[in-house]
């Protein structure tokens, strides 16, 4: 049975939809799962841009507005992640149904492992709806005060509507003094800290290459939170050692899309 997880924030600016396109890219390349990706964040979509679409001819708009069905607008990426992006045109926005859009992932992605929603940032009428699509959510947040606050007043209000908050992944993290720590998310929170990512100018590069990080990078700090990531998720462990390792570098030589499927 599928299960729907959805990203959400606060706010703006967290790097939630880095987070989404590097966790379902970590869960195929490395775990062979199945996954999908999906951009709720209808308004102001920005998920296919980190797979290297800039203005992807099928979208969640067209689904939105009874013109194809879900499993119709679905491009997959090398990574094997299978993409549903939405429209980069405002003219093409049109009425979310959450009731419609729930019954239809669960039909025609009932065979995937993992559906994974890149929401709109914030707790407003987007990310509502997201919220009652998923199974679980995930909160994604820098360390700093105003960031943290919205974090953690969104899984106060996810709670409340009966939404499971299985994590809390902060990103950007310098270890500056000046930063909330781990221990002060989870305390301040009661939810656990299951990844810090590392402030790293490698994430915009690979913004502006259109290739998720995961799928190049060599250096373990920077893969390893998502790992950590796939790993809470599927519960299933990855060895590390150097023979792992060096099966990393073989697989980013490989065809992208050879395990997929």
């Amino acid at each position: 049975m599928v299960t729907v997880i959805g990203i959400f924030s606060g706010k703006g600016g967290v790097g939630k939809t880095t987070v989404a396109s590097n966790l379902a890219s970590v869960l195929s390349l490395r775990f062979g799962k199945k996954v999908t990706l999906i951009d709720l964040n209808v308004t102001a979509a920005h998920l296919a841009a980190h797979f290297g679409l800039i203005n992807p001819e099928n979208t969640l708009n067209d689904v939105l507005s009874g013109k194809k069905k879900l499993n119709e607008v679905i491009t997959v990426h090398d990574t094997g992640v299978q993409l549903i992006p939405s429209a980069v045109s405002l003219s093409k926005v049109t009425r979310l149904d959450a009731k419609r859009l729930a019954y239809r992932i669960r039909k025609y992605l009932k065979d995937e492992d993992f559906v994974i929603i890149d929401t709109a940032p914030g707790f407003g009428r987007e990310a509502i709806i997201a919220m009652n699509i998923v199974d679980k959510a995930i909160i994604v947040t820098t360390p700093d005060v105003t960031s943290v606050m919205d974090a953690i007043k969104g899984k106060e209000f996810m709670e409340k509507l009966g939404i499971e908050v299985i994590g809390i992944v902060m990103n950007m993290v310098t270890k500056k003094p000046y930063e909330i720590s781990k221990k002060d998310v989870e305390r301040l929170s009661s939810v656990q800290v299951i990844a810090e990512i590392p402030f790293d100018f490698k994430f915009r590069e690979s913004l502006v290459k259109g290739i998720p990080l995961v799928v190049k990078e060599k250096k373990w700090k920077l893969n390893e939170p998502f790992i950590r990531m796939a790993e809470f998720l599927t519960g299933e462990e990855i060895k590390r050692s150097r023979r792992f390792g060096r099966l990393f570098s073989l697989l980013r030589n490989l065809p992208l899309n050879f395990m997929r499927r």
